[in-house]
């Protein structure tokens, strides 16, 4: 398993089953939510300095893109 894997799947099943193709859903779910809440948190940034929200709101995007690939690597085994 490489670097990158562990990010984004490199080895992905051609035809997956009902619980792969609905671990890949939640995964893009999640991923979705991930890029709001970045752009959430871009917006708490000021011209001179990262608010505490903006680092909270990059926190929790981080976590949730985790948790995301987290339910594609199990439900799907990629």
């Amino acid at each position: 398993m490489s670097l990158l894997s562990i990010l984004w799947p490199t080895d992905t099943h051609y035809e997956p089953g009902c619980i792969g193709r609905l671990g890949r859903v939640l995964h893009w779910s999640f991923t979705a939510i991930s890029i709001g809440l970045i752009g959430l948190g871009f917006s708490f940034v000021d011209a001179v300095n990262v608010t505490d929200e903006a680092w909270a709101a990059f926190g929790t995007a981080a976590g949730v893109f985790a948790i995301g690939r987290g339910v594609r690597y199990v439900m799907a085994g990629e």
